[in-house]
């Protein structure tokens, strides 16, 4: 009987007759939907969808089943959105009035955390953070992701191509925490791994203009931590020495 759906109470009682036992059940049955309501004011679902989802079976006794399964048609469109960490919780009690009220929790970044671990995967040295070269907001303005957003996989991974193509970075590994201040909101933390952005070239060599010249190249794509781009190119001759200076943000 429960598992019909139409039924939120029933009890059995039987009665001793000259025939036999009579069983007697009581059924109660669910409410008149009336109304479905989100809790929490979302930002992806309105409440015009919720409506056009529940519409046809406003006025109708409530099943159970089938109201289960418009939740799910909500969670699909969460989850083909990108937001797969939004929970929608079934009812706890279903009021005489016919309106029903959902609890959604959509997944709401707390935090950002970027993490630089050694080569053995440590992140905290004698107690503290282990520091990286790039600066933390050459990193975050790439990102898409930030506190208060909704935690989104699609733009997520967007961020993760657009810090892979700084070239900067052998490794990007994302992973979720909750935030125990905060119930029900999760702290990202990103743990780089950073490129040698460095390089020294040199060389000797003769021509019949400076005779005998030695050259020294100097390249750095992370200079001071800001993602700009220098290049030092020096020119030892016997008759003249040349240099040549660039810097790029």
């Amino acid at each position: 009987i429960y598992a019909s759906g139409w039924f939120s109470g029933v009890k059995i009682k039987s009665q001793d007759g000259p025939l036999g036992v009579r069983l007697i059940v009581n059924v109660v049955p669910n409410p008149i939907l009336n109304k479905v309501k989100l809790k929490t004011k979302s930002s992806i679902i309105s409440d015009e969808y919720v409506d056009d989802i529940f519409k046809n079976y406003y006025g109708t006794t409530l099943n159970l089943n089938e109201f289960q399964n418009k939740i799910d048609t909500i969670k699909k469109r969460y989850a083909s959105q990108g937001y797969s960490l939004a929970r929608i919780k079934s009812p706890e009690r279903i009021y005489d009035n016919g309106i029903v009220t959902l609890d959604v929790s959509e997944g709401i970044v707390s935090d950002l955390e970027l993490r630089f671990p050694d080569s053995d995967g440590q992140s905290i040295i004698d107690g503290k953070p282990r520091k990286g070269k790039t600066k933390d907001w050459v990193i975050k303005r790439e990102l898409k992701t930030q506190p208060g957003s909704i935690f989104n996989r699609k733009i997520l991974e967007a961020d993760i191509r657009r810090l892979y193509a700084t070239s900067l970075f052998d490794d990007v590994k994302v992973s979720l925490g909750p935030d125990s201040s905060n119930p029900g909101r999760v702290i990202i933390f990103l743990d780089l791994s950073e490129q040698r952005t460095g390089s020294l070239t040199g060389g000797l060599g003769f021509s019949n203009n400076t005779g005998i010249f030695a050259s020294l190249g100097l390249q750095e794509r992370n200079a001071l931590g800001r993602a700009w781009s220098t290049k030092l190119d020096l020119n030892f001759g016997e008759y003249s020495t040349t240099y040549n200076f660039s810097l790029s943000d």
